[in-house]
């Protein structure tokens, strides 16, 4: 778990913050829990740069997959707003997709319930090919073969998205760039290494204060003993 600044000597632009875990078979994952870039370093780049620098970093540790929540809203001024994150459409121009079941229902149903009930905010065409790109059954679920980024392939996503207030999880998978280091073995091995051997060592700390348990049982029926016998020889 480790956050960041990006900042020059004397202005912090941005503020990064990320966790990684390793899960029981060795795979090692990161999550983007959060990156806010100050506002006068809006539309710089800081945050593309970052990240993708962040990936050639993930790659050498021998990460498997980047998960993150995408969020996405507006902020009121007066009778107008303005958006003010676009994460929700951010992850999925980037190489992300839904992380789960869930994650994709609540995508396309933003998408399908603007084209129902708000049809202006799309073009015709915007409209026909989206729509296309999708079906939903009698239940009222979402299947598709397009990716995240297909579906928001239209001028107002991001602020339909923001106004909304929408949340997606998503995922990237990373683990094709794996290197190795150091000992010629991966991060992700030397680290499920790490684990295993934690693991053991708990375990025999288990067993040796167990067995300290049983000596000291052993030892007090032992000393009870020797004091019943010594009683009935007197």
């Amino acid at each position: 778990d480790w956050s960041s600044d990006v900042c020059s000597s004397d202005l912090t632009i941005a503020t990064a913050r990320r966790t990684i875990t390793i899960d029981e078979s060795g795979s090692i994952s990161v999550n983007h829990d959060s990156f806010t870039v100050r506002k006068a370093a809006r539309g710089s780049g800081v945050a593309s740069e970052f990240n993708a620098r962040n990936e050639s970093l993930y790659r050498a540790m021998g990460i498997d997959e980047i998960t993150t929540q995408g969020s996405s809203s507006v902020t009121a001024t007066g009778i107008e707003t303005s958006v003010v994150s676009k994460g929700a459409t951010h992850w999925p121009r980037n190489g992300f997709t839904w992380a789960d079941e869930g994650a994709k229902q609540n995508f396309i149903r933003t998408i399908d319930d603007a084209i129902r009930d708000e049809p202006g905010r799309f073009s015709d065409e915007e409209r026909s090919r989206i729509s296309s790109l999708y079906k939903r059954d009698r239940n009222g679920q979402f299947s598709t073969d397009a990716s995240a980024e297909e579906l928001v392939n239209f001028a107002n996503a991001d602020q339909l998205f923001a106004e909304k207030g929408v949340t997606i999880a998503y995922k990237r998978d990373i683990s094709g760039g794996r290197r190795e280091r150091g000992d010629g073995r991966s991060l992700a091995d030397r680290l499920s290494d790490t684990v295993r051997r934690r693991r053991e060592n708990a375990s025999e700390r288990r067993e040796a204060r167990a067995s300290r348990r049983m000596a000291r049982r052993n030892e007090s029926q032992d000393r009870k003993s020797t004091r019943l016998n010594s009683s009935h020889r007197t």
